[in-house]
């Protein structure tokens, strides 16, 4: 993988899972200026989309206590123009 993105690049990790969140923020940081938010919190990933554009989220799609694809959905709302990547452990 070339290191293709830029110093503006902005990047969302919302992850229930602590060791997962953290394996894909330290395998990204080649590619990143910066990790810009990582979480395991939808209510604030969601609230700092609607503040922040992003360039590239990657979330979760299963979180105890709320329907993941209405976050997901939300997330793409609040930053239509990201690159969305979901990671599930179902497929």
């Amino acid at each position: 993988m070339t290191n293709s993105m830029k110093e503006s690049d902005t990047l969302l990790i919302l992850e229930s899972d602590k060791s997962l969140r953290k394996g894909v923020a330290v395998a990204l940081l080649e590619y990143f200026i910066q990790i810009t938010i990582t979480t395991d919190n939808p209510k604030e990933a969601i609230s700092a989309s609607k503040r922040k554009d992003f360039s590239v989220i990657i979330t979760g799609d299963e979180f105890p206590d709320q329907n993941g694809l209405e976050i997901i959905k939300q997330l793409r709302i609040n930053n239509p123009l990201a690159k969305l990547y979901i990671i599930s452990k179902n497929y």
